[in-house]
């Protein structure tokens, strides 16, 4: 049950962690940085430094500074109590062998105007079926490779990744069968976009080594499961997908060089019983 806990708190993380993506400063913007970071720039490498504290920022700070009221200390005995009643009325280990790991890798082609990609893997969570639907939580990552006729190019380190997490749904349009079962599904994600500078930028009294920059994805497509039992499962996913960039990076700047797009991604999968 423990296990079970973390794993999913491991595929969950990327999806929280792609939606705040921000910065509490205003260091103008992107493409700005990435020109400066050319190896033949030839200027000095300083970005503005300006304070923008990030509404969720403020926000904490106005609890944190908020005094705590002693009627509140009953409610955290309240609390205590019912994560006692949570665990003793959690699921028997015979019901959580209903949900299935499954390892996934493929690679995408076609729209993307930035990175090839080679390679990438996501760990799923989930039921298998209920009823004609499935249900999985996913995590995973893509490596990238920096398209050598894009200005990046010339901006960034060649092997920038991304990491991504979200919910799956898929809909078997079928009665299950044990071979060739077909499906139509639906993704819903979070992802980062990390990668480092190829020369160092300075801003006040930091140096900017690396940057990051969030957004959403959304996939839609087929699959079909080559065999399917009560405790295994592998098949094939053909997946169109789009990726909407956030307005900031982690270090402040204005995204102006990442624009939405779209590709194509063929993806391969087994898994068992968790």
């Amino acid at each position: 049950m423990e296990g079970m806990r973390v794993l999913v708190l491991f595929l969950v993380f990327p999806l929280f962690f792609s939606c705040v993506t921000g910065s509490e400063k205003n260091r103008g913007s992107l493409s700005d940085a990435m020109e400066k970071s050319r190896d033949d720039y030839e200027g000095e490498r300083e970005v503005p430094d300006k304070d923008d504290p990030p509404w969720f920022f403020s926000e904490r700070e106005t609890e944190r500074e908020a005094p705590r009221d002693s009627a509140s200390a009953p409610a955290e005995d309240s609390e205590n109590s019912s994560d006692e009643t949570a665990e003793n009325a959690a699921p028997a280990e015979g019901e959580i062998s209903e949900l299935f790991l499954i390892f996934r890798g493929g690679g995408s082609f076609t729209g993307d105007p930035y990175f090839n990609n080679p390679f990438d893997m996501e760990i799923l969570l989930g039921t298998s079926r209920d009823g004609p639907i499935g249900y999985f939580l996913f995590g995973g990552f893509k490596t990238l490779k920096v398209q050598k006729d894009h200005s990046l190019y010339e901006s960034i380190e060649p092997k920038p990744f991304i990491l991504c997490g979200g919910l799956e749904l898929r809909y078997y349009l079928i009665p299950a069968w044990r071979y060739f079962t077909p499906y139509a599904t639906a993704r819903m994600s979070g992802f980062a976009l990390f990668w480092s500078f190829r020369n160092p930028l300075t801003a006040g009294g930091d140096t900017i080594y690396s940057d990051s920059v969030g957004g959403i994805g959304m996939d839609g497509g087929i699959g079909m499961d080559f065999i399917q039992t009560d405790t295994f499962q592998a098949g094939v996913q053909l997946l169109p997908q789009a990726f909407l960039f956030g307005e900031e990076t982690s270090q402040g700047f204005s995204n102006d060089v990442f624009s939405s797009y779209g590709n194509v991604r063929v993806t391969v999968e087994a898994g068992m019983v968790f």
